[in-house]
């Protein structure tokens, strides 16, 4: 029995459905991408994981960009309140991963760099008998006020704020909330200067 399954999976019927629920997919997602955000850039190759129905959990402000390769992931557990709001004027960088298990707000004029990690999420580590991967999550809210600057290959964690003007150098790790017009840099990120 287990033989014919295995037939069928490999077989033209499987090999067609599946074409049609990737083709059924690719549609809604062009027509999202297309709708009510046609003063947004969203690249075609945008990511979306997680939830099967993400769309109304996303919100992108008008003139906004959203570069290629990015990736944002929202939870399937819809009572965490898994909400993407980006405002106006946005600009994230190609390669870049918004990973949403709790809210996560992006101000207005927020610029972040290429291959930015931002997190609501982090595993817990509690037990030692327990595998890490089996210990589920912390998920805190994550917000970047407006006017913020994300330097490259940063990673904001869950639970910080980031005060409005600040900047964040590139390739930092930021474990604390940020004030604002403060200029953090480093791993972990500490507060190196204040903007003028």
């Amino acid at each position: 029995m287990n033989n014919f399954f295995r037939a069928l999976n490999r077989g033209p019927i499987f090999r067609l459905t599946h074409a049609i629920v990737c083709w059924r997919r690719q549609r809604r997602f062009e027509s999202w991408r297309r709708g009510d955000r046609r003063r947004a850039s969203i690249a075609r190759d945008l990511l979306l994981a997680g939830n099967l129905e993400p769309y109304p959990w996303i919100s992108v402000g008008e003139g906004s960009e959203i570069q290629r390769n990015c990736l944002i992931w929202i939870d399937t557990d819809e009572s965490t309140e898994p909400r993407l709001t980006i405002g106006k004027r946005v600009f994230i960088g190609q390669g870049s991963h918004l990973s949403v298990m709790r809210p996560m707000a992006i101000g207005d004029n927020c610029l972040i760099g290429a291959y930015c990690y931002l997190l609501t999420n982090n595993h817990r580590f509690d037990l030692r008998t327990v595998p890490i991967r089996d210990q589920d999550y912390v998920k805190k809210p994550l917000t970047l006020k407006e006017d913020v600057w994300v330097g490259a290959h940063s990673v904001l964690m869950p639970g910080i704020t980031v005060g409005k003007g600040a900047i964040i150098g590139a390739g930092s790790v930021v474990t604390k909330s940020v004030g604002d017009y403060e200029i953090w840099g480093g791993v972990p990120a500490k507060k190196i200067g204040d903007r003028p």
